[in-house]
């Protein structure tokens, strides 16, 4: 097969959001209120994101499951998908703390490279994200996997397809840029308080609006991003089964 194409990657998950976009969104909001609940809720939240990748991975492979009969297969996989997210997030952080002592080490040693060996850093740490990418669709789709077994699939997956894979959550994180703005509406409803009566009563107010509207914006931008997320992890997954072992997929 050919390497993955990011056009076609993007242009393929844009196109499942839109006609599954009542649906998506409704899970991505349950998630959004178990993600209230401490740990019992967000395990439940990573599970449903692993609910609507399994479900965009059965319609890229045309073997269209429910989302209850995927529910009902992944309701035991529940905490293995909390788990893995602390595993990656401890990677993660192991990765970047060593990459700022490194970083730091060098630019003490040799000056004036500091905004090279900041690039270089972010694209080491870039380079090892990427390998854990698509660490909850072995959870979601392959049997006898757990939360290690799914992290070391991830990597030997994505392994010598990095650079596009880098490429495609270059291109779907600059879509999603335009949902950002979301955040500063109510940056641009509170200004106007402050400056017509630049008082501290006046800024107190301001800032008492200000919170409750960040909260709701940042949750509205995640609804909106979350499930186009997971669809484009789905169909990065699909892409590389198929072309390291070149058959279709079998979800049931």
């Amino acid at each position: 097969m050919k390497p993955l194409s990011v056009g076609n990657v993007v242009s393929a998950s844009v196109r499942l959001y839109r006609d599954r976009f009542k649906l998506y969104f409704g899970l991505a909001f349950q998630a959004l209120l178990w993600g209230i609940v401490p740990i019992y809720g967000w395990a439940k939240l990573y599970q449903i994101q692993g609910i609507i990748s399994r479900h965009a991975l059965s319609e890229f492979a045309e073997q269209p499951e429910t989302i209850d009969s995927i529910r009902n297969r992944l309701d035991r996989k529940m905490w293995d998908f909390w788990i893995a997210q602390i595993l990656v997030g401890l990677i993660a952080f192991g990765v970047n703390f060593a990459l700022s002592i490194v970083s730091g080490i060098i630019v003490g040693i040799v000056s004036g490279l500091e905004g090279i060996i900041n690039l270089v850093t972010l694209g080491i740490y870039l380079w090892v994200y990427a390998h854990f990418f698509i660490t909850e669709l072995p959870l979601a789709v392959e049997e006898n996997m757990n939360p290690k077994t799914a992290i070391k699939r991830s990597w030997e997956l994505s392994k010598g397809l990095i650079p596009n894979i880098m490429g495609i959550i270059a291109v779907a994180t600059l879509l999603t840029i335009p949902l950002g703005l979301i955040v500063l509406i109510p940056i641009l409803i509170t200004i106007p308080t402050v400056l017509i009566n630049p008082s501290p009563e006046a800024l107190l107010t301001a800032l008492g609006m200000l919170v409750p509207l960040l909260i709701i914006s940042f949750a509205c931008m995640g609804l909106l991003v979350m499930p186009f997320w997971q669809i484009i992890k789905s169909l990065i997954y699909y892409d590389l089964r198929n072309r390291r072992e070149g058959t279709g997929l079998q979800l049931r």
